[in-house]
């Protein structure tokens, strides 16, 4: 595979392959912590931020037992029955019961674990 493959590959999958192969390593460090979070639903960790000044992009893990969040109309209900006090604009699985949550220029409190 040439470079501009491998360029366009990280282009278009880039957050999907980025944020599984994070998680991946994060997990095998952090199995005690994920096995609490899983317990109850809601935001559990900041995950990754960027943006400009003024104008914040964040995401966050997420434990949902029903492993529902990423159906479509879910996550508006979901961070509403959690007070999240913003919108969740983008939703991905990362494992069962494990969402990554994006949010814009929104900090949400995340439960101790």
């Amino acid at each position: 595979m040439d470079r501009y493959h491998v360029t366009r590959t990280l282009w278009v999958f880039g957050d999907p392959l980025r944020d599984s192969a994070r998680f991946a390593v994060w997990k095998a460090t952090h199995a005690q912590e994920l096995a609490s979070a899983r317990r109850r639903a809601g935001v559990f960790m900041h995950w990754d931020a960027w943006g400009l000044a003024g104008s914040g992009n964040d995401s966050w893990l997420a434990s949902d037992p029903t492993d529902t969040l990423a159906r479509p109309g879910a996550a508006g209900a979901w961070g509403r029955a959690r007070q999240l006090g913003c919108a969740v604009v983008g939703v991905r699985r990362i494992e069962p019961g494990v969402y990554v949550l994006k949010t814009y220029d929104c900090l949400i409190p995340v439960f101790a674990a």
